[in-house]
């Protein structure tokens, strides 16, 4: 028994280290079109918000992409963190999905008084 609990921390220290780190999911139209992406940011405390529109001011600066969702006269600022995602995913990403005048639908978290919107998914609408 003596010799079983050693064995076992062993082996789930092992476990623990052997754990991928946490990619985003791309969703593909089947015309291959990238059509959505989600995962893109943990679980947070903070609160939630959704905003849809179309994708303004797009600024892209090494892993984070930032833009503004427009609708009428309304605006939000979005960014997204481009490190989840797989060279291939992040390719189409910026090619089919994250340009500008693109109608999309961004899910993401609002933390304290700041007003941008870390996403969590986007989708395009069609």
């Amino acid at each position: 028994m003596k010799k079983l609990i050693p064995i076992f921390v062993a082996a789930f220290a092992c476990l623990s280290f052997g754990q991928a780190a946490d990619k985003a999911t791309a969703i593909y139209a089947s015309n291959g079109t990238l059509v959505g992406l989600s995962n893109l940011s943990g679980l947070s405390d903070c609160s939630s918000r959704s905003v849809d529109g179309r994708l303004k001011d797009l600024s892209v600066e090494g892993d984070k992409a930032t833009f503004n969702v427009r609708k009428k006269k309304e605006s939000a600022e979005v960014q997204i963190d481009l490190s989840r995602l797989s060279d291939a995913d992040r390719t189409m990403a910026l090619r089919d999905l994250i340009r500008k005048s693109n109608p999309i639908r961004v899910a993401g978290y609002v933390c304290g008084t700041d007003t941008v919107i870390t996403a969590f998914s986007i989708d395009r609408i069609y």
